[in-house]
């Protein structure tokens, strides 16, 4: 059997007091250990999508594609989350080519890697040149960052060139973009 003594209990109580005095306030605190860090993105954005660059820039696939390079087109992104993973829908509005990403959420920004499009082939893409060619998708990856009711996408796209009659290779093109999305409300 324990026996404590007076001066023990105090002492106990004392310790005890310090420890719930010393504890994290919410308000002051947001994020606690054990809270997960990472943010909820979770639902549907919409913005902008911009073809910032495409290259080799005298390709004639290229040089067919050049009157969209710079110009804003609407676009939804749509995240489903559990935890830190993600799954996303990017769909340009105008067209309805949609792609789908996963990856995972941290504090203030996200990483994302190409897992399906309605577009990964494009097929019989008349040329400047006269040429019709495929564009097969090989890879495609997006980085964001999250800025308070904002999301800002950077992402590389790499497609494999093909013409269209034979199937003949005809190159690699790289295109880049960007996006900027705000939470629907």
């Amino acid at each position: 059997m324990l026996v404590f003594r007076p001066s023990a209990i105090a002492a106990i109580l004392f310790s005890l007091v310090l420890l719930v005095g010393c504890g994290s306030d919410d308000e002051d605190n947001p994020t606690t250990p054990g809270d997960p860090a990472y943010a909820d993105i979770s639902g549907v954005w919409w913005g902008n999508g911009t073809i910032t660059s495409m290259s080799p820039g005298d390709h004639p696939l290229v040089l067919t594609m050049a009157p969209g390079v710079g110009n804003p087109s609407p676009a939804s992104f749509v995240v489903q989350q559990d935890g830190q993973a993600i799954s996303v829908r990017v769909t340009w509005s105008s067209s309805d080519i949609y792609t789908d990403y996963t990856g995972t959420v941290g504090e203030d920004s996200f990483t994302l890697t190409w897992t399906d499009s309605n577009a990964a082939t494009i097929y019989q893409v008349p040329c400047t040149d006269g040429v019709e060619r495929d564009l097969v998708r090989v890879s495609d990856s997006l980085t964001g960052t999250i800025s308070g009711g904002t999301i800002t996408l950077t992402g590389t796209k790499t497609e494999n060139c093909l013409i269209s009659s034979s199937q003949a290779a005809d190159g690699t093109i790289q295109t880049s973009c960007t996006f900027t999305f705000t939470k629907d409300s």
